[in-house]
């Protein structure tokens, strides 16, 4: 839930800054607007190429957590069998 906040709060920005450069903008439209389509392109890249890395790192931890969680299972039958010899 945090990441889609944090996603939007930046999106939100992005559009906020976009429309601020337009308004602010001395230039002509069509270069304006070549250079917003520009800003946006490497912003919208940005964001692509931080999400993949961020998806890429949970799935490493997943993983790396279901190996821990399978190792742990394996320990416990191993003790709840020398438990159960034991009490035999």
């Amino acid at each position: 839930m945090q990441a889609k906040t944090f996603l939007g709060t930046i999106l939100f920005a992005t559009a906020a800054g976009v429309a601020l450069g337009v308004l602010l903008t001395s230039e002509k439209g069509a270069k304006a607007r070549k250079k917003i389509t520009d800003k946006s392109q490497d912003i919208q890249d940005g964001l692509r190429h931080t999400l993949k890395n961020q998806t890429n790192k949970f799935d490493d931890l997943a993983e790396s957590l279901e190996s821990r969680i399978e190792d742990v299972k394996c320990k416990v039958d191993k003790l709840s069998d020398k438990l159960q010899k034991q009490l035999a």
